[in-house]
């Protein structure tokens, strides 16, 4: 190898080293943010009901019933909050007029 091929290769290696850290550093700096963001997006039957007031036996009576949108890995039941959300919103009736 002459002179300049292990030039060449230090500063590939170096750049590399450089890229790694710096990429490194900017999943640390952004990290933190999306957790927060996505902290409660899936949440539990327990949570749920913390959330909406409905009590866990008429939550899981919905998952039953197969009228509630959730996700289900094994035994574990999830929940997307946005997708709750619209399916409360497709439920909405609007207060009666009184005449």
């Amino acid at each position: 190898m002459d002179l300049r091929e292990v030039f060449k290769q230090s500063v590939q290696e170096g750049l590399g080293e450089l890229i790694r850290h710096e990429v490194r550093q900017a999943i640390r700096a952004e990290l933190p943010a999306a957790l927060r963001a996505s902290q409660y997006r899936w949440v539990g039957v327990k949570r749920l009901s913390q959330l909406t007031g409905l009590c866990e036996r008429k939550i899981r009576y919905l998952l039953r019933q197969g009228r509630l949108p959730h996700h289900r890995i094994g035994r574990k039941v999830l929940f997307d909050l946005n997708e709750v959300e619209n399916w409360l919103q497709d439920h909405y009736v609007p207060p009666a007029l009184h005449e």
